[in-house]
């Protein structure tokens, strides 16, 4: 949940700040599209974005910065706390109620419930971009 987060609160500080909203080529669902993949790409990927994004203004740098410094080091960090948590816990006997993590149905829900928690997390806001942009094509003026 924490990247998410993070890429979804400075989309919102980008899209609400003069400076922010000044970089954008053009307003609207494909200016939004813009802060949205600069901010998620360089949070959780390799921090490309959109040729139209005047990403190299003072407030994107540090903006950009600050949301790679946290998407990418703040789940390193908490994976480092948990695996230290479970160093010191001792194994316990299996019993009926264990659930049994080895399995392929585990590993199913598993996957499901990751793939849940990301289309829930973005779904909203790639439809807010290029799924409204290209409605706006068969808008008439």
């Amino acid at each position: 949940i924490l990247p998410p987060a993070i890429v979804l609160i400075t989309t919102a500080w980008a899209l609400t700040s003069p400076e922010g909203i000044s970089a954008l080529s053009v307003r609207g669902p494909h200016g939004f599209f813009e802060a949205f993949y600069a901010l998620s790409s360089t949070s959780l990927n390799n921090g490309s974005a959109f040729a139209g994004l005047a990403a190299d203004t003072p407030f994107y740098l540090i903006l950009t910065s600050i949301a790679m410094y946290l998407g990418r080091l703040l789940p390193i960090a908490v994976t480092f706390a948990l695996a230290g948590t479970l160093v010191g816990k001792r194994r316990v006997a299996l019993t009926a109620g264990t659930l049994d993590t080895d399995s392929l149905a585990f590993g199913l829900w598993f996957a499901f419930v990751i793939v849940m928690l990301g289309a829930l997390n973005f779904v909203p806001a790639l439809t807010l971009g290029p799924i409204v942009e290209h409605m706006n094509l068969f808008v008439s003026h």
